[in-house]
C-alpha cells in the first residue's frame, strides 16, 4: 500500500518540502519512501492534470519529517496537515477535466452522426465513494437520426470506447433505453437519477424519468442487486485483506434491496443519501463511515482487514433477501405501447439548430 506523502527535510539552516511515494505495511506503519522526490507526469495534458490531481491529494495528510534516530532516517508525523487551499487546486482540476469529457460528447457525436440526450457520471463519483485516481464513468443516451431507425437489418445500437486517461465514456441508443426501461434495468434507473449531470435534454429527460415509473419493477430490480451483491461477496470479501472498494460493491447494492422494500421506489444513486434512508445499527454506521473515508483517501487498490460487524450484516442480507426475493411485487407494466409512442416523439423531435 502506497501514496503520495509531503517530507519535510532540515539541512543546516535550509527546510524543504518535497513529495514522496510512501509505502505502508498491514498495519499502515511507514515501512519505506522512494529516496528522491516525485513530480507529476503525463503523456499528454490530460495525463498530467490527472496525475497533478494525485499529488495535490497529499496535502491532505499530515507532513512527515524526515529524522535521524539512532543513526538511522525515519519518518515521523507533524500534528496538523498542510494548510494549502486543497478545495480550490482540486476545484480548478475538476473543471478541467469536466470541460474534457463536455468536449468529448460533442467528439462523439460528430464521429457517430448522433445527438446526445443525457450523459451522466455512473460510477464510484457518482455513488459517491471515488478514491483520488478513480476513473470517470461517463454513460449517455443517444438517437441517430430518423432514417437510421428504418432498417431491415438490427444496427448496432451502443456506443463505446477504451478507457483513455482515467475517462470511459459508453452509451445506449434511446431504442435500447427503451427496451431495457421496459424490462425495468436497474442501470438505466440509476442513469436517470444520477446526481452528477454532464448534459440534459430536459424535455427528453422528463420524460424517460415520467415513463420509469410505469415501468419500474421492485422485484426484478430486488434480483438484479441481489445477484450482484452475492458475485461480488463471493468473490472478493472471502479473504483475511481485502480490497477496500469491493466491500461498497455489496454494500450498495444489498442497502439498495432493502430501499427497494423500505420505499417500493427506485433507490438513489448516492450512496450516503441511499444510507439516511434507511435504519441501520449505530455500530454498522460508524463502521461505513470508516470505510467510507478511508476509500478516499485511498487509491483503487487500498486494502483492509476483514471488518466483522460489515461482514456479519451483509451475510444476514444476503441470506434474508435470498429467501424473500421471489415475494415481491413483480408490479404490473403498461403495454409497450406507451414506450413505442415515446421512441417515436423522441425519433421526431427536431434536433437543436438542425431541420431532419
Amino acid at each position: 500500500m502506497w501514496n503520495h506523502r509531503i517530507i519535510k527535510k532540515k539541512n543546516n539552516q535550509t527546510t524543504t518540502y518535497e513529495i514522496h511515494e510512501v509505502y505502508y505495511d498491514d498495519s499502515g506503519a511507514v515501512e519505506g519512501w522512494t529516496k528522491d522526490a516525485v513530480s507529476p507526469f503525463g503523456e499528454s495534458l490530460d495525463e498530467l492534470k490527472a496525475d497533478l490531481k494525485y499529488f495535490l491529494h497529499s496535502f491532505k495528510s499530515p507532513i512527515l519529517e524526515l529524522v535521524l534516530k539512532d543513526g538511522k532516517e525515519i519518518l515521523t508525523e507533524e500534528a496538523t496537515p498542510s494548510d494549502i487551499d486543497i478545495v480550490h487546486s482540486s476545484e480548478l482540476i475538476e473543471r478541467e477535466i469536466i470541460k474534457s469529457i463536455l468536449e468529448r460528447l460533442t467528439e462523439i457525436e460528430n464521429e457517430n452522426g448522433v445527438e446526445i440526450l443525457y450523459a451522466v457520471e455512473s460510477g464510484s463519483r457518482a455513488w459517491g465513494f471515488e478514491s483520488p485516481d478513480s476513473d470517470y464513468d461517463v454513460r449517455f443516451i443517444y438517437r441517430h437520426k430518423p432514417e437510421w431507425y428504418i432498417s431491415v437489418m438490427p444496427k448496432r445500437d451502443v456506443i463505446e470506447y477504451p478507457v483513455s486517461e482515467l475517462l470511459d465514456f459508453s452509451g445506449w441508443d434511446i431504442s435500447k433505453a427503451l427496451f431495457l426501461l421496459n424490462k425495468s434495468n436497474p442501470v438505466l434507473f440509476e442513469w436517470l437519477n444520477s446526481p452528477i449531470v454532464y448534459r440534459s435534454n430536459e424535455s427528453a429527460l422528463e420524460q424517460f424519468r415520467s415513463a420509469s415509473e410505469l415501468y419500474f419493477s421492485p422485484k426484478s430490480c430486488i434480483y438484479h442487486y441481489l445477484h450482484m451483491a452475492k458475485g461480488n461477496f463471493r468473490e472478493y470479501l472471502q479473504k483475511d485483506l481485502v480490497r477496500v472498494k469491493k466491500y461498497f460493491y455489496v454494500l450498495r447494492p444489498l442497502c439498495a434491496c432493502m430501499w427497494i422494500e423500505k420505499h417500493d421506489e427506485a433507490p438513489p444513486m448516492n450512496f450516503e443519501s441511499l444510507l439516511q434512508g434507511l435504519s441501520l445499527e449505530a455500530e454498522l454506521l460508524e463502521s461505513i463511515d470508516k470505510l467510507l473515508i478511508q476509500k478516499r483517501k485511498g487509491l483503487e487498490s487500498e486494502t483492509a482487514d476483514k471488518i466483522t460487524v460489515i461482514n456479519d450484516f451483509i451475510e444476514k442480507k444476503i441470506d434474508y433477501f435470498s429467501e424473500k426475493a421471489s415475494a415481491f411485487n413483480a408490479a404490473e407494466k403498461p403495454r409497450t405501447d406507451k414506450l413505442d409512442q415515446l421512441l417515436r416523439t423522441l425519433i421526431r423531435r427536431p434536433r437543436k439548430g438542425c431541420i431532419f
